[in-house]
């Protein structure tokens, strides 16, 4: 099993600000400009009450090995970005339900508004009822996507070893690279291109006059 180690996450967490990808900017626009927040991504499953105890035991593993996880964006009115959080971890709370209220409280767990400035952006919540349990997972989107969360479902359902994982910010760092170096290449080319009919003839073509 590969975790970070406390050093590590102290440094993490330590870090000004992760900068965040195109697509965390866009999931959490809408509430920085006051509007309704972005839909987060949701699921409901049921198991044995039995299996309960490990699949809480896996949370808290989960987000040692995620840091985004475990990552608050502060309102910073400049340029938004991401701080890991190193004593943030997912909390499973664990609720005594009856069939009757498990509607409803499968209903307001999937609009559950995320407060992205102090609290991670996952939300797990266990229902007990009898020899059956429900597990609701509410993943804000600047975490994630539907992909995302059918890995960190099955993560928490598996009994496999846990492997080294590549982290998020690796992935918006080399994003906003690729972008960079698109609009480098495309200012060339305009430039380059500048002066230039935009009809290009084929060969024996004439002119439009």
């Amino acid at each position: 099993m590969t975790l970070e180690t406390p050093a590590a996450r102290a440094r993490t967490a330590g870090d000004r600000g992760i900068p965040l990808s195109p697509a965390q900017q866009a999931a959490l626009a809408p509430e920085r400009l006051g509007r309704s927040a972005a839909a987060n991504l949701f699921t409901a499953l049921e198991f044995p009450a039995a299996c309960a105890p490990s699949v809480v035991e896996r949370a808290a593993v989960l987000s040692a090995r995620h840091e985004i996880l475990r990552t608050v964006y502060p309102d910073d009115r400049r340029a938004p970005y991401g701080r890991v959080e190193s004593d943030s971890t997912v909390a499973v709370e664990v609720v005594e339900i009856g069939e009757t209220g498990l509607a409803a409280a499968i209903m307001a767990d999937a609009g559950h508004r995320f407060d992205t400035v102090r609290q991670p952006p996952i939300r797990l919540r266990l229902y007990r009822l009898g020899a059956k349990a429900v597990l609701s997972v509410a993943l804000h989107p600047v975490a994630g996507d539907d992909r995302s969360l059918e890995l960190l479902v099955a993560e928490l359902f598996s009994d496999a070893p846990a492997v080294s994982v590549r982290q998020y910010r690796e992935f918006a760092a080399e994003q906003t690279k690729q972008l960079a170096a698109a609009g480098e290449s495309l200012a060339y080319w305009t430039q380059r291109l500048t002066g230039l009919p935009e009809q290009l003839l084929r060969a024996g073509e004439r002119p439009e006059s």
